[in-house]
């Protein structure tokens, strides 16, 4: 909300400055503001003013350097925004209508308009904070006397039509739930459902950088919230970039390496060594359950991103 009644303006008029130096600072910030943004829900109401300029700027800039920057900052814009159009967004006109509601003939006027543009902003953004619409979007009468309501009456309009989805009932559910997942600052996944059955095997698919290990480790270090813990299933997750360490000699001398060992014996490396259960598990104990689910032959090499619930 901040951006759009302070930022945006000043923004707006920047790229439309004849300085390209101006246009370039403005571009600089819309790169770097547009590289924090998690949900793209809350680019998606900037949209229609931000892109056009941004992109008009690219292509009218001569000079090379400031051209650059300019095109970053439009690929940045339209990467942040990616997905929005998937969710519900609300538009300008559904929000002063909401406001006509409330207060019929006083909502009128560019006053009322320019409130119903932040509460919209401020719902496709999913931000519902009544001290913040308080004080950004209606810190005057006579709408602060009926933003609680406004408010109230956006977020039931802003929920997403339930998604319907064909249920497994077939075998034990090992999970399911639905779970947020962020690696430092960045949420990679928001409300993501997930179902798993015992006795499957699993596997993730995704693009790089989207979240498949750090999921599978956040499984596996107890950190998904609602999964069963390890009183009540032993997560092992064994990883290709392990630092190869020495493990042996063979009889010629040559040293034996653990990035030559079978799938196997990472299995049992892990569960020994490095989460130390209190009964070692032994090399056929691990090879007869990796042929019973699905891994074909005990030398077989374990998956990164694949799992199995039993």
């Amino acid at each position: 909300m901040l951006f759009r009644s302070v930022m945006l303006p000043v923004l707006t008029r920047g790229l439309k400055d004849k300085s390209e130096e101006v246009q370039r600072t403005c571009c600089l910030i819309v790169d770097n503001m547009c590289k924090v943004v998690e949900d793209p829900a809350e680019i998606w109401p900037l949209m229609p003013k931000m892109e056009p300029l941004v992109k008009a700027t690219a292509e009218k800039m001569s000079d090379p350097e400031a051209r650059t920057i300019a095109e970053k900052a439009y690929k940045t814009l339209q990467k942040a925004a990616e997905g929005a159009s998937d969710k519900v967004v609300v538009k300008q006109d559904d929000a002063l209508k909401v406001l006509k509601e409330s207060l019929g003939d006083k909502a009128e006027g560019e006053e009322a308009a320019y409130v119903a543009g932040l509460a919209a902003a401020a719902t496709s953004m999913r931000n519902f904070d009544a001290a913040a619409w308080k004080a950004d979007v209606a810190p005057e009468q006579p709408f602060s006397d009926v933003i609680d309501d406004i408010r109230a009456k956006m977020e039931v309009a802003s929920k997403p039509k339930e998604e319907i989805e064909e249920e497994d009932t077939e075998g034990v559910d090992l999970y399911k739930g639905a779970f947020s997942l962020a690696y430092g600052t960045l949420t990679l996944l928001r409300d993501a459902k997930l179902q798993l059955k015992r006795n499957r095997f699993y596997g993730l698919l995704g693009p790089n950088q989207c979240g498949k290990t750090t999921l599978m480790r956040a499984i596996a270090n107890e950190q998904l919230e609602g999964f069963p813990k390890r009183d009540e299933l032993k997560s092992v997750f064994v990883e290709h970039e392990i630092e190869d360490v020495e493990v042996g000699v063979q009889d010629d001398g040559f040293p034996i390496l653990s990035v030559d060992k079978p799938g196997w014996w990472w299995v049992m490396h892990t569960c020994n060594e490095v989460y130390k259960l209190e009964t070692p598990v032994e090399e056929d104990q691990v090879k007869e359950l990796m042929k019973s689910i699905g891994f074909g032959y005990p030398g077989f090499p374990t998956a990164r991103r694949t799992w199995t619930t039993r």
